[in-house]
């Protein structure tokens, strides 16, 4: 390039040619990522939705345990027992099968009722559940989002390298090297067998990036002894890590 000081921003992007082509690497940035994007965001509103009902949840219980030792402040005074006791004496409610509902069975229904909301039901116990849930598919939905963009950034900044002049190859090499390493860390944490069922139809795409990141690191380390033992003038060669193979 005629000036090498500026040379990044004279790239012709149109002609990058990424590992595993043009039209799967156009596929994975211009499609995949922005439909995992609009789906973690949903993902992410459904459990804040789920949080906020929860919290509600929590706020009932509160309320609850105060409803319950007002209750058994009560209930459980002498005075207050004597009273019930002599009312119940005098009558009570008679249903048509002929059970018998005193003022003392009424209360004993209370206090199972504001104990019960003290401690919780099934709703914000399934509620929990949920969270949860969604919280682990969030996760893993990040985690497979953050491997395309390792790709993808693998992909850009080796076209960067094989365009670059001479004097920035070692240094853009090793840029490369690290981020090939850490995509392939990514990929040891992305499990397609337990993936959210939305991202299921991107196992075959997961599969092919972490073959191509496996292959790749392995040439560079290859090629990262070469420059160790020649320096620079590894890269007199017009493309040479192709040859590490």
């Amino acid at each position: 390039m005629a000036n090498d000081t500026n040379w990044e921003a004279q790239l012709d992007w149109s002609k990058i040619d990424p590992v595993g082509g043009i039209g799967f690497y156009s596929f994975i940035k211009g499609s995949v990522l922005k439909s995992m994007d609009e789906g973690l965001g949903q993902l992410v509103g459904i459990k804040e939705d789920k949080e906020r009902k929860l919290g509600s949840w929590d706020e009932i219980a509160k309320v609850a345990q105060r409803l319950n030792d007002d209750f058994h402040r009560i209930v459980d005074a002498e005075i207050f027992k004597n009273t019930i006791r002599r009312i119940d004496e005098r009558g009570c409610m008679i249903f048509p099968d002929g059970t018998k509902m005193t003022i003392q069975r009424w209360l004993e229904f209370g206090q199972v009722f504001t104990e019960t909301l003290c401690q919780g039901c099934r709703i914000p116990d399934e509620l929990k559940k949920d969270v949860a849930k969604t919280a682990g598919d969030i996760a893993k939905a990040e985690t497979l989002r953050d491997f395309l963009k390792g790709y993808i950034e693998v992909a850009e900044m080796d076209f960067r390298l094989r365009n670059a002049p001479a004097r920035f190859k070692t240094k853009l090499f090793r840029d490369t090297l690290r981020l090939v390493n850490g995509l392939v860390a990514m990929g040891e944490k992305v499990k397609v067998e337990v993936l959210p069922g939305f991202l299921v139809p991107l196992a075959v795409e997961v599969g092919k990036i972490k073959e191509m990141a496996a292959r790749t690191q392995k040439t560079m380390r290859l090629a990262k002894k070469a420059i160790e033992r020649v320096g620079d003038r590894f890269w007199m060669d017009a493309d040479p890590l192709p040859k590490m193979v």
